[in-house]
């Protein structure tokens, strides 16, 4: 275990020399105050130090259980044979009865950092604009739907075909269309756009009266309505693509969607009217990775 800690630790500094998991980790780490998503999964250097064999097996025997896993298996298989299979394997073995307690995170929608401004070794400043959504509001809609519109409708503002990358293009503010990452929790949805700009206060203005006023065409809705269905069929032309398409949906709705055409089908206009006029997007951080040189 001690050999592995220094492993560990020269493998997390190694990502604190990557700009892109900077920009990522950071603008997480100052959306949100009390939820734990806003650390590092690997932890930190003084986190891993602590660790001790008792640790490990406690996160073993705890979370390495069958009733807190699943199987996803995708392929031409014999059903029956591989279930009997499973079975076979699991009767070999023993396991302790758990009882997990999962702690409400009361996480207001305030953001813990509003702006920050890091000195890297960079040659042209990177930036992460990040809003974090309260989703109570929505709470009657379905949550996968939720997130078609809302994925729907950043992409349809601020994406590679969108007029926003095009009026920047044209004005030089940007030479490659902004990259939109997103995150859940239970009570709040995140949406960065990062892109790199040496006049990056310009295209944070721009992104800002985007958002004052979104107003999204029936047209461009339909259009990435086609586009969702046309890559749900290249998903499931992919047994391995099938396959992690299955495990997201299982991790992040606890579901596994065999209707899915149909909710891209039955989205509508009305409906993506309906989330634009309840959503809040007041609260965001700006993350701006600057040469060290200024």
């Amino acid at each position: 275990i001690e050999k592995e800690k220094g492993i560990i630790a020269q493998e997390l500094k190694m990502y604190d020399d990557m700009p892109d998991n900077i920009i990522f980790e950071r603008t997480i780490y100052n959306l949100f105050k009390k939820h734990p998503v806003k650390h590092p999964v690997g932890g930190t250097i003084p986190d891993i130090a602590k660790i001790t064999k008792e640790d490990l097996y406690n996160c073993y025997n705890t979370f390495y259980h069958p009733k807190n896993m699943f199987l996803v298996i995708t392929g031409n298989v014999d059903i029956e044979n591989t279930i009997n299979i499973i079975k076979s394997n699991q009767k070999e073995k023993t396991f302790d009865e758990i009882n997990i307690d999962i702690k409400e995170i009361i996480e207001c929608d305030e953001v813990a950092v509003e702006k920050e401004i890091i000195k890297h070794n960079v040659m042209t400043p990177y930036v992460s604009y990040a809003v974090k959504i309260p989703v109570k509001k929505f709470s009657k809609i379905d949550k996968k739907k939720r997130n078609l519109y809302l994925s729907s409708m950043f992409n349809i503002l601020f994406d590679e075909t969108s007029l926003f990358y095009e009026k920047m293009k044209e004005e030089e503010l940007l030479d490659t269309p902004i990259d939109i990452d997103t995150l859940d929790t239970d009570t709040h949805k995140a949406y960065m756009f990062t892109f790199k700009s040496k006049d990056y206060e310009k295209v944070i203005s721009e992104i800002d009266k985007a958002l004052e006023n979104i107003y999204i065409k029936e047209d461009d809705l339909k259009r990435k309505i086609k586009v969702n269905i046309s890559n749900l069929l290249y998903v499931f032309d992919d047994i391995s693509k099938t396959n992690k398409w299955i495990l997201n949906n299982k991790i992040m709705y606890d579901s596994i969607y065999t209707n899915i055409h149909d909710i891209l089908k039955d989205m509508n206009i009305d409906e993506m009217n309906g989330i634009i006029k309840n959503l809040n997007l007041k609260n965001k951080s700006i993350l701006v990775i600057e040469s060290q040189d200024n």
